[in-house]
């Protein structure tokens, strides 16, 4: 969960839209698509303690009261 820059988003959001907008979707397509995600971890200690705490938050603000 590092913070990601607006080329990938677009480049996911391509992605996503080509398959939408295709015919004929295979499952090697689907697959091969998927595969280009790449997760992206913090390279530092701070960033991966500020990633845990938004992910805490994220959870708590959907499952508390």
């Amino acid at each position: 969960m590092v913070d990601i820059s607006d080329e990938d988003v677009a480049e996911m959001m391509q992605d996503n839209e080509d398959l939408l907008s295709a015919t004929n979707i295979s499952t090697s397509d689907v697959k091969a698509s998927r595969a280009r995600l790449k997760p992206k971890i913090p390279p530092d200690v701070v960033g991966f303690l500020l990633m845990l705490k938004r992910f805490t938050n994220l959870l708590h603000s959907l499952f508390s009261s």
